[in-house]
């Protein structure tokens, strides 16, 4: 098989896995709507977050056809390099949302599994950008591995969070900080039920983590790691 036609073919496969990833995302949010409707209020707030929801869905099914419409070996290595840093991000604050809900460890365990998880997911996308400009000599490369790990990291978190918090639901349930917020809630009028507001609450932060830190912190921080490897490549 030429060089040609196996990049062509992991371009395809990149871009139906990153449109499937975001076609699920859409099926679970949809779901839990269907399931939990005591999420969708009050109403303003159900309508600023399905509509950043939306903006950013259509952003990344956008962005997954730019990105891989382009069969050259150069786009199809940054774009390996991306989804193999996408992948440690994910995990990485799969690592913080299990500290935070699930283990809820104290001492040096809090700083080592939720502060050191959070930091570092933050800080690979420049990490990724950084090498990548550096191998290549091209800041563009670099900057679309920043952008491009930071929201594979961001589909990754949505999904993988939505599958803790069904496996380890009573540990959510069990939680005191969250009976607090619940009650709090609840006497405002907002969520009906305790699993309602867990539902709602965590949706609410994981889509904040497609949009803010998946797309605007991953291009951010992508940007100043693509101007350190052109920097470190001139040393």
């Amino acid at each position: 098989m030429s060089s040609t036609i196996r990049v062509a073919r992991n371009q395809t496969l990149a871009r139906w896995g990153l449109l499937g990833a975001t076609l699920l995302v859409a099926a679970v949010t949809l779901i839990e709507a269907l399931r939990f409707p005591g999420i969708l209020t009050p109403p303003s707030a159900a309508v600023f977050y399905m509509s950043v929801l939306a903006v950013t869905l259509i952003a990344y099914a956008a962005m997954a056809v730019a990105t891989t419409w382009s069969p050259t070996s150069m786009a199809n290595a940054a774009f390996i390099n991306a989804a193999r840093w996408g992948v440690v991000v994910g995990n990485l604050w799969w690592i913080e949302l299990l500290e935070a809900n699930v283990w809820r460890l104290t001492g040096p365990w809090l700083t080592v599994l939720y502060f050191g998880p959070t930091l570092a997911a933050v800080l690979v996308p420049g990490i990724a950008a950084a090498l990548t400009t550096r191998q290549t000599g091209r800041i563009r490369s670099g900057l679309a591995v920043g952008l491009w790990s930071g929201m594979i990291g961001g589909l990754l978190t949505f999904l993988g969070g939505t599958a803790i918090l069904w496996v380890f639901n009573a540990s959510f349930l069990q939680d005191p900080q969250n009976m607090q917020e619940f009650l709090r809630s609840h006497a405002q009028g907002l969520a009906p039920d305790l699993q309602t507001y867990i539902v709602g609450d965590l949706l609410a932060g994981l889509i904040a983590h497609l949009a803010l830190i998946g797309i605007a912190i991953g291009a951010v921080v992508g940007a100043i790691g693509a101007l350190v490897g052109q920097a470190w490549r001139k040393v």
